[in-house]
């Protein structure tokens, strides 16, 4: 990792200082830093002696940050998910058709 990409860390201690005086406390356990494979290695000495976790691909907001191959992965198990649910609601609305009204 270059120098001038250590910007974060210098953000973070500033976020650390003057957020509480806007509302605002970081909570590192919290935070996951996501990171390219080249600069991990620099980014977890960097990071977690803060605590927070530094990875190299994430779900976010219900997409994924990282690597091509590990996004493919990733859809297809989030494809097949929703496969098995739309068949189970298919299954399930057909067996609720069959069933008699009782009054």
């Amino acid at each position: 990792m270059r120098k001038d990409k250590v910007w974060g860390e210098k953000y973070f201690d500033l976020i650390k200082v003057y957020g509480p005086s806007y509302g605002y406390t970081p909570q590192p356990h919290k935070c996951i830093l996501v990171t390219s494979d080249r600069n991990s290695s620099c980014a977890k000495s960097k990071f977690e002696r803060y605590g927070i976790e530094v990875v190299t691909e994430s779900r976010s907001l219900g997409g994924f940050i990282g690597s091509p191959t590990l996004r493919s992965d990733w859809l297809r198990e989030k494809a097949s998910f929703w496969e098995k649910a739309g068949k189970t609601m298919a299954r399930a609305r057909k067996n609720s058709l069959r069933q008699p009204v009782l009054r």
